[in-house]
């Protein structure tokens, strides 16, 4: 074969490689567009059956609930993710279900919640407006715990299963003191510098004592008087029973069983779970088999997903969660200088005619506080 035989053969085999690697890296991504769109047309589909008629927004109480909601981003509104809904938005979505004619009522899953007691009372609060609107609320729970049976005493109807577990024992602390093996045992020299009237700052005790001070023991003394008199309150109003009742009850530590709590007027009846899902469907006329049930994702995305994001004067929702540190710290920390970024950009936003600071947090820096 010639040179130039050879030459030619070369140059078709380049050419044919070149306009297959072009070819296949088209048709890739004609694929990833097609199956985009494909997603796109059953999300749109189905978005008319997400929430149906008579459907029930549940509410797990066992999920910690951060303040601000946490979406899937993008590609999760794609594919359609639920979001893990803040407290915020939680409070937003059961006003807008007490004003929603698909919602026929809300069911709350009972368990071990984590969440803080002024966090639960805010949701309450919320439970109680939307009864207000004539829609029930209906609880059942396996485990239900001092925190969690407070917010689903608000329910109309409160089941449990006969073998649950319960643990309410009323409202105490207890503190740990290790003076003595910091000083006697270690032979640590533990310096405080503490002013004579300053007797009830008492975050130094445990490090110089054996035991709470007086000074102590009196402002916890008040502030769980003070949380349990707003628990007392709430639950007696909404169970129908006396508060001395529920004193009572706490005092004897008698609330060990589904049982006491039933026989102490705390709870509704005792049943396996499917009894209670048939009641949740008589109760709404319903024959068909199951409940119809829409999560809080769920219904977030129902709600907000066509929210009016167009630039427009409005109010700026900061939220800040943690521990308050120096520099710019994490997603779970409140650092100084990430949070003094965002106050300098709202500043200079001319939409922005206003903020509101939601603050969860036990305290932390100075220096990161004052820098914010």
């Amino acid at each position: 074969m010639s040179i130039q035989g050879k030459a030619k053969g070369f140059w078709a085999s380049v050419g044919t490689v070149v306009v297959g690697n072009m070819f296949s890296r088209l048709l890739s991504a004609l694929l990833v567009v097609f199956l985009v769109v494909f997603v796109l047309m059953l999300r749109t589909c189905g978005e008319e059956s997400l929430v149906e008629e008579d459907s029930y927004l549940v509410i797990d109480m066992t999920k910690e609930w951060s303040e601000n909601t946490a979406t899937q981003g993008n590609l999760g509104e794609v594919f359609a993710a639920e979001a893990i809904v803040g407290l915020h938005d939680m409070l937003r979505l059961i006003d807008s279900a007490s004003n929603d004619e698909r919602i026929a009522g809300i069911i709350l899953r009972v368990g071990d919640c984590p969440n803080g007691y002024a966090s639960i009372r805010e949701v309450r609060q919320a439970l109680e407006r939307f009864q207000g609107k004539d829609k029930p609320i209906f609880a059942y729970g396996d485990i239900v715990t001092q925190r969690g049976y407070y917010l689903a005493s608000v329910a109309d109807r409160f089941s449990m299963n006969a073998e649950g577990y319960v643990l309410m024992r009323g409202f105490g602390a207890e503190l740990t003191y290790f003076g003595e093996l910091l000083q006697s045992k270690l032979k640590m020299d533990i310096q405080v510098f503490r002013p004579d009237d300053n007797a009830f700052k008492s975050a130094v005790e445990p490090f110089v004592q054996n035991q709470s001070s007086p000074e102590n023991k009196a402002q916890y003394r008040e502030i769980l008087k003070g949380m349990y008199g707003v628990y007392a309150e709430d639950v007696a109003a909404s169970r129908g029973i006396e508060a001395s009742s529920l004193d009572n009850s706490f005092d004897k530590l008698s609330l060990r069983n589904p049982r006491a709590l039933l026989s102490a007027s705390l709870i509704d009846t005792v049943e396996p779970r499917f009894v209670f899902e048939e009641f949740i469907l008589s109760s709404a006329g319903q024959d068909e088999d199951g409940v119809k049930e829409v999560s809080l994702g769920q219904y977030y995305n129902e709600v907000f997903s066509s929210s009016n994001t167009e630039e427009e004067d409005h109010i700026a929702i900061v939220y800040a969660q943690g521990s308050i540190i120096d520099g710019r710290g994490n997603r779970d920390d409140i650092g100084g200088d990430k949070f003094a970024e965002i106050f300098h950009d709202l500043r200079k936003d001319d939409q922005v005619k206003g903020v509101v600071l939601r603050i969860n947090s036990g305290g932390g820096s100075a220096l990161a506080s004052e820098v914010m």
